[in-house]
């Protein structure tokens, strides 16, 4: 059987990011429940129709105006992963010698400025522009157009002793730390609640002054 997953981050201030990340879990959950069967090309429909919710919410609550949310949702069937997902949260596959792999899109201004700077724009007035703006989103679920989506509707196989991690914007200097997923994942026996866990820790221990 096929086993849907879903992660959430909303933007628009504490109050108006957790409304706009409710309504997207909410909207994927309701929907995805009057299909049969889901198969790879329901995940895009699914993200347009929260996207669809969000701004319906947003007409009948125009003082909300701002709120929003990245959505990653994936699908998980025949031993092959499948996603479709908006903004800068991540989908990593955790392989079983330890490498992370990035499967999604990122999108936000990083992958940008990082072309920038690979093509040596770093003295142009646009890279000076963008250059603290990493964080900026480029797509996510605003319930107007989305501008970028990216979907996965071949599939990636999943091997033995691999998993599959949803991250939000926040962890992003630790599954690009080599060092500190190589630690976590060689700790003993890996488990779900361990890797979640290990992440909160290393993130707070990253952020804290």
């Amino acid at each position: 059987m096929p086993s849907i997953f879903a992660i959430a981050d909303g933007m628009g201030g504490h109050a108006g990011g957790a409304i706009a990340s409710q309504i997207a879990i909410d909207s994927i959950r309701a929907n995805a429940e009057q299909i049969n069967e889901l198969v790879p090309e329901d995940l895009p429909i699914l993200i347009d129709s929260a996207n669809e919710d969000i701004g319906r919410f947003l007409n009948i609550n125009p003082g909300s105006a701002g709120l929003g949310t990245t959505l990653v949702l994936i699908l998980l069937k025949d031993e092959k992963v499948f996603w479709s997902s908006v903004g800068d949260s991540a989908l990593l596959l955790l392989q079983s010698n330890h490498n992370a792999i990035r499967l999604n899109e990122d999108h936000s201004m990083r992958p940008v400025i990082e072309k920038m700077k690979a093509e040596g724009l770093q003295s142009s007035s646009e890279f000076t522009a963008l250059n603290n703006k990493g964080n900026m989103l480029r797509s996510a679920l605003l319930g107007s157009k989305i501008e970028l989506i990216d979907s996965e509707t071949e599939g990636v196989p999943l091997l033995p002793d691999s998993w599959i991690i949803a991250l939000t914007d926040g962890a992003e200097s630790l599954y690009s730390d080599e060092s500190h997923l190589r630690e976590v994942s060689t700790r003993g026996s890996i488990s779900p609640d361990f890797l979640c866990s290990s992440f909160v820790d290393g993130i707070e221990t990253h952020w804290r002054p």
